[in-house]
Parts: structure tokens; sequence; C-alpha cells
């Protein structure tokens, strides 16, 4: 979690029932943080269904997450991560859907992915036309934000705050 706003993220639970696991979207305006001794631009929001279990919070932070990284919602930075956000739903939804299950399954965590997977599948169980590399790439910016500090993008940085 204190990883996110180093890339200029910010989570929030809200109460979605049993209607919403969560959703990413991009800040829509000037919203800043504070971050260790700084003020940092927010980028985007993370919202997560309160309700759930800790389980299918993470779950669902890493799909979401997964969608950031894969380049989803466009890409502030060509340095961060590719800018690939004209990809189908279809697509992006199978992307992000990879990239929750291979970081859960390799954390041990169980969740409901390969089900939902499954359900992309076409007619002739063949998956969309989705990008390994990105999938790849997107589950490992996961990986390495649950595992290690890092520090905050220069470039999300406002001002120091004294």
């Amino acid at each position: 979690m204190s990883n996110l706003i180093t890339d200029g993220i910010t989570y929030h639970e809200a109460d979605y029932g049993a209607s919403s696991a969560g959703y990413i979207q991009r800040a829509n305006h000037d919203i800043r943080k504070d971050a260790e001794d700084k003020s940092v631009q927010v980028l985007y929001q993370i919202i997560i269904n309160r309700n759930h279990t800790r389980e299918e919070k993470f779950a669902t932070l890493a799909h979401e997450l997964g969608h950031l990284y894969c380049g989803h919602l466009g890409s502030p930075s060509d340095n961060w991560w590719p800018d690939r956000n004209l990809k189908s739903k279809e697509v992006s939804e199978f992307e992000a859907e990879s990239v929750a299950w291979l970081v859960c399954e390799r954390m041990g965590i169980k969740n409901p992915s390969a089900q939902y997977l499954s359900g992309y599948l076409d007619k002739d169980n063949k998956i969309p036309d989705v990008s390994l590399e990105a999938v790849l790439r997107a589950a490992g910016m996961v990986e390495a934000r649950t595992l290690r500090k890092f520090p905050l993008r220069k470039e999300i940085i406002q001002d120091k705050k004294y």
C-alpha cells in the first residue's frame, strides 16, 4: 500500500455491497497528497469494495494495477509503462485478470481469476489477442511493489514540505 503513492496512486475503500469489486480511474482534477516530506500529484485513484475480505481486496488491487501497468489507462511517461489504452475491453480485462491471477497464485492467495479468465475464451476456447509481454511486465511490477519500498517518481513531486 505504501508504494502506491510512488506512482501517483491513492487507495480508497467504498461500500459497494455485492455489485462491484473495485475500479481504477485517472484523477480528474489537481489532487495532491503528502508523502514523506513532499507534496505529490495524484494521477490515479483506486477504489476497492470495503465489504470484501482482505484476500479479495488484494486480488482486486492486483487486477486494477494490472490495468494500469498494462497501459490500459495510458501512461504519464514512456519511461513508466507503455501507453496501450486503445485495446478492447475484452483484451484489457483478460490482461488485468491474468496479472491478478499470476500475482495471487505466486503469493498463495486464493482468488477466482481462473474462472473469470475462462469466461473470455471464444467458441474455440482461444484467448483474446493479448500481450503476454505486457501481462508479465505488469505482474512483475505489482509483485515488486509488494516486496520492497520504491522511491517517489520525481515527475509527480510538486514541492517539498518543511
